[in-house]
């Protein structure tokens, strides 16, 4: 008969097959959805080795909140400078301002820092924007956000909102 050197190798190759087979029949792990959104990236012009002022962050967080316009703009364009990147979720509350030149400097932002929290509020703001330089800023800003492009400058009707429907 078969010495224990060959059993053991029969075994060895007994057990190697019913892995290969139990791998061969077990169902594929299912892929992952892709998300509809392109990778997010660091915001430009950021260090985040240094930590935020919290006197500075403060006194931005004033000028966001503040009654005057001009200041709230001011605020968006220094959080787009990239100095206060860790503050760009502020922005989110400035989409629905009640000045237009506000909405659409935020949206401006929003499209630049690739803002995905953005999507679904611009989505909800473009149907509805009275200042026509906001919603053709709105559909820039989604065409940077969801990598649709950046000619929906071109398209201030039917083309662009198509695409934009497909992310809805």
């Amino acid at each position: 008969g078969p010495g224990i050197g060959e059993l053991e190798s029969l075994r060895a190759s007994l057990k190697d097959l019913e892995e290969r087979l139990a791998k061969a029949t077990r169902p594929p792990e299912p892929e992952p959805e892709p998300s509809p959104l392109p990778p997010a990236e660091p915001f430009p012009g950021t260090d985040r080795t240094t930590t935020p002022d919290p006197a500075r962050q403060r006194a931005l967080k004033a000028r966001l909140a503040s009654k005057d316009p001009r200041d709230r703009v001011s605020a968006i364009d220094e959080i787009l400078s990239g100095r206060h990147a860790e503050l760009s979720g502020e922005v989110l509350f400035l989409l629905s301002d009640g000045y237009g030149y506000v909405r659409r400097e935020a949206a401006r932002a929003a499209g630049e820092l690739g803002i995905r929290e953005a999507h679904p509020i611009l989505l909800e703001r473009l149907p509805i924007e009275t200042d026509p330089a906001a919603a053709a800023q709105i559909r820039v800003a989604l065409g940077k956000i969801t990598g649709t492009g950046y000619d929906a400058r071109l398209h201030f009707g039917s083309e662009f909102d198509k695409l934009v429907e497909q992310w809805k």
